[in-house]
């Protein structure tokens, strides 16, 4: 069971951290570096691929949890959060 608590914090520090490199550094300098349009062009492109790690990951991080911790208390919680936060990936 701690291999899947192992994963868990993985695929976890993956999504919040491709997020928050995304998000924090690799947008704004894009912007900065490049024109309004060029930077936007390159942005609608990576878009799509980021959208789909960000589904792959709250999915398996769906899967991992409930393996790690089991279906009860706080994990329904964390599972919960997990769903919301990858449904809003799936409609953005």
């Amino acid at each position: 069971m701690a291999y899947f608590g192992y994963l868990y914090r993985l695929l976890l520090g993956a999504w919040i951290g491709g997020i928050l490199c995304f998000a924090a550094f690799f947008a704004p300098a894009l912007f900065r570096l490049l024109g309004r349009d060029q930077a936007a062009a390159v942005v609608r492109e990576i878009i799509p691929t980021f959208d789909g790690f960000a589904l792959a990951a709250g999915a398996a991080l769906m899967v991992v949890s409930v393996f790690a911790e089991g279906a009860r208390g706080r994990s329904l919680i964390r599972l919960g959060l997990f769903a919301a936060m990858t449904a809003l990936a799936a409609v953005s």
